[in-house]
């Protein structure tokens, strides 16, 4: 992923939104983070950065296989756990280098072969193939290891306004996914790489025009505010 110009603000005790609907999960179990998959194609390196810098500060309270907020994974072809949550997270914890992290099974398809899991995953809304470009992919595009993943700018822009106030978590799947394709449209990725503070400020000031009012966890207050 390589080194990036991180998001300076104060680390702050929120989490990435969770891309899961409300699903019953079965017993926590400890699996190498080795044996986990990714269910999209993008994370934001700055979040990366920026949950890493978290566990620094939080030194000896660091629970490092996270057994108090397992990971949600389906288990798949071969055995392995393709998680639909956490993607940040555990590209930081593969980096600080973690070897195993707390997981929740919510189902297991792995007697399904690839083509019919992935259909399966895309009709239950547990997976995201969309390039960093905010173009649809292929499934078998979906990258084998964390470590691959793409940048997406915008996903980073889209947690740092979040934590700025200007919307709010959701249960919803994939809730911070709108607001990074919201701000694809207004600004370029050079600009948020460029300049991410100034890029910040203008993404606070789409999120209270009247065009951000459909977006998860948008405050009608705000946006009403400036209509």
């Amino acid at each position: 992923m390589g080194n990036v110009s991180a998001d300076t603000r104060p680390p702050s005790s929120s989490e990435e939104s969770r891309p899961t609907r409300s699903i019953d999960t079965r017993p926590v179990s400890l699996w190498a983070l080795d044996d986990l998959r990714p269910t999209q194609m993008t994370v934001g390196f700055q979040e990366v950065e920026y949950k890493r810098r978290r566990w620094c500060a939080q030194g000896a309270r660091l629970d490092p296989e996270l057994r108090a907020r397992p990971v949600p994974a389906v288990v798949g072809p071969g055995g392995a756990a393709y998680v639909l949550d956490r993607h940040h997270t555990l590209c930081a914890l593969k980096l600080e280098g973690v070897a195993r992290v707390a997981v929740a099974v919510v189902s297991e398809l792995d007697l399904l072969d690839r083509a019919a899991f992935w259909r399966e995953m895309e009709a239950r809304g547990w997976c995201r193939p969309i390039d960093v470009h905010g173009v649809r992919s292929s499934c078998d595009a979906v990258p084998q290891r964390f470590e691959d993943l793409a940048d997406d700018p915008f996903r980073s822009l889209a947690s740092a306004l979040r934590r700025s106030g200007a919307y709010v978590k959701t249960d919803g799947p994939y809730s911070e996914f709108g607001w990074a394709d919201h701000l694809r449209r207004h600004l370029t990725a050079e600009q948020v790489r460029q300049d991410f503070p100034a890029a910040l400020t203008v993404a606070q000031g789409l999120a209270r025009a009247p065009a951000a009012r459909g977006l998860p966890g948008a405050s009608r207050h705000r946006v009403a505010a400036t209509s």
